[in-house]
């Protein structure tokens, strides 16, 4: 749309006989509240167009070929906003506005660089006079303003380097507005590019001593995901040791260093104040004055800790496979010893000594290979469970009787504390027989000569607890979790008493669980002893029966 009847509120006009400087101050007061670029164009258009008694004036971009018209002031004369070929107003006019040169046209009619074609073109648009000035940015002709009069005029010096000074003017007023609202949007843009990242961004001010030395760093940004990776709330702002004073003097030497030599760093490191694991990726924002670094991160805790359960699994694996071949090195040395001898006649020993030798290690090879395979088949969920009504005296009893030789053997002393009242289960009583019984061998083995063993049996809600405790080696509190894994027994080191492959602790959870229950390690440290509870579920008691 033309600007014809522009709002007066828009712009105090300096009225014609008025000078020149009068008008580009009314001209800056009434540009300096506007916010968009159309309105300045817009505005600087009317005031001109009326204070000159011109007929249009305009600002025309180029673009390509062409001039882009998207608003003008007109009194008396058509609009021409829209698009139309430059070379159509003038090809000579064209190259002087691309050498950076005002044009001046007194009259189109009679000017000699106009065609015959060009001022039919200016004729039918009811321009007969006209300044135009261009503006040159970067080399390049990339924007004009015309003022136009429909009937010839002579126009003073003193009107074109006003239509100069405005032209000026004018644009600089659009272009910074233009350069902000680009910023606004790249910012906006940034921000969120900023916040969708899934990993944690900041950029950090680091902070030095007197000394020159890194000793502290303040949070300039945060991203939406920054919380999330570190826990630290409300960050912006706030330096580090404000918000975690034990931080570990690693992070302030290297953010220091980035600083100061530019060298962007990727680096995986503990935060222990943080109780976090770090992948990190800095580097510096600005000179090395300005002591900036952006920081982007993820919180690799997990992995680290999933990492470290790997390197623990695989070396409990290779101590296992260690006391595997131990373990079938026993029998196996008696046993060709025990051929040979055959071999040679029997020499002094009889024929019925070689044979119980032979059986015997024969059968601790059976026993071996047997628990391996029950591990397996339990472990791979092969095993079914042949379930049935169960008293838990009775299991009780049978897993006395199992470990009787091996406690006997130790010299320890067994207290046995069966329940009051029966407690009844719908289990495999052969395979809770073997959770008890392998509970108080594994207390037998890891129980000092003549220590004392306590099992015991108690209702606990819907729940049976059994307890087998012992006053032994005990637990070390980091290892209570893992005494049921596969192999763990490889952790006891030097106090195997007993030998055996480190899968009993194992059994008894994996047959635990099928049965619905749990089992839970217990002790107060090294030398302290221990204490296994087995929580089952109990059966139902039968309509119109409660316990005594």
């Amino acid at each position: 749309m033309s600007i014809e009847s522009m709002p007066p509120q828009l712009g105090v006009v300096a009225r014609r006989g008025e000078s020149p400087q009068s008008f580009l101050l009314a001209l800056n007061d009434a540009l300096r509240p506007l916010a968009k670029a159309a309105d300045i164009l817009a505005t600087a258009s009317r005031l001109l167009g009326q204070y000159l008694g011109a007929n249009r004036v305009a600002y025309f971009e180029m673009r390509g070929p062409d001039y882009i018209i998207e608003r003008d002031f007109t009194d008396g004369v058509p609009s021409l906003e829209g698009r139309c070929p430059a070379v159509s107003f003038g090809q000579h006019m064209l190259a002087l506005y691309r050498a950076g040169q005002t044009v001046v046209v007194n009259d189109v009619a009679s000017h000699p660089l106009l065609s015959a074609d060009e001022r039919a073109v200016q004729a039918e648009a009811s321009v007969a006079a006209y300044i135009g000035v261009p503006l040159i940015k970067n080399g390049e002709f990339v924007v004009g303003l015309g003022v136009h009069s429909q009937v010839p005029r002579d126009w003073t010096p003193e009107e074109v380097t006003l239509v100069e000074d405005t032209a000026e003017r004018t644009w600089a007023a659009v272009e910074r507005l233009r350069a902000e609202d680009a910023l606004s949007r790249s910012e906006q843009h940034y921000r969120t590019l900023f916040d969708s990242i899934d990993q944690g961004l900041c950029t950090i001010e680091v902070l030095f001593d007197d000394e020159g030395r890194p000793n502290d760093y303040r949070f300039l940004q945060t991203n939406a995901a920054f919380e999330r990776h570190t826990g630290l709330l409300n960050a912006t702002g706030r330096r580090m040791r404000e918000m975690a004073p034990d931080h570990e003097a690693f992070w302030y030497e290297t953010y220091g260093h980035i600083a100061l030599t530019g060298e962007a760093m990727r680096f995986e490191h503990a935060a222990e104040a943080l109780e976090r694991h770090f992948d990190v990726s800095a580097f510096r924002i600005g000179g090395p004055l300005d002591c900036k670094v952006a920081v982007l991160f993820s919180d690799i805790t997990e992995r680290k800790r999933h990492e470290q359960a790997l390197r623990d699994a695989d070396r409990r694996k290779d101590e296992f496979l260690a006391i595997l071949a131990h373990e079938l090195r026993n029998p196996l040395a008696p046993i060709v010893n025990s051929l040979h001898i055959l071999r040679e006649g029997g020499g002094s020993m009889n024929a019925d000594r070689l044979h119980d030798i032979l059986e015997r290690q024969v059968s601790h090879l059976v026993r071996l290979v047997d628990d391996l395979m029950e591990v397996s088949r339990i472990t791979t969920g092969k095993v079914e469970l042949r379930r049935e009504p169960v008293d838990l005296a009775e299991v009780m009893k049978s897993a006395i009787d199992t470990s009787r030789p091996l406690i006997d053997a130790a010299g320890h002393e067994l207290s046995v504390a069966l329940p009051a009242e029966p407690l009844r289960l719908h289990a495999d009583a052969v395979r809770l027989t073997q959770v008890l019984a392998n509970l108080l061998n594994n207390a037998a083995k890891y129980t000092p000569a003549g220590g004392r063993i306590w099992l015991s049996a108690r209702r606990e809600g819907p729940l049976a607890v059994v307890s087998v405790r012992d006053n032994g080696m005990g637990i070390h509190a980091d290892m209570l979790d893992q005494v049921f894994e596969l192999f763990a027994q490889a952790d006891q080191g030097t106090h195997r008493a007993q030998g055996g492959l480190g899968i009993g602790l194992t059994l008894v959870r994996s047959l635990v669980h099928l049965h619905g229950g749990t089992v839970q390690a217990c002790s107060d440290g090294p030398g302290r002893g221990s204490e296994f509870l087995v929580r089952l579920p109990l059966s139902p008691e039968p309509a119109g029966l409660t316990p005594s």
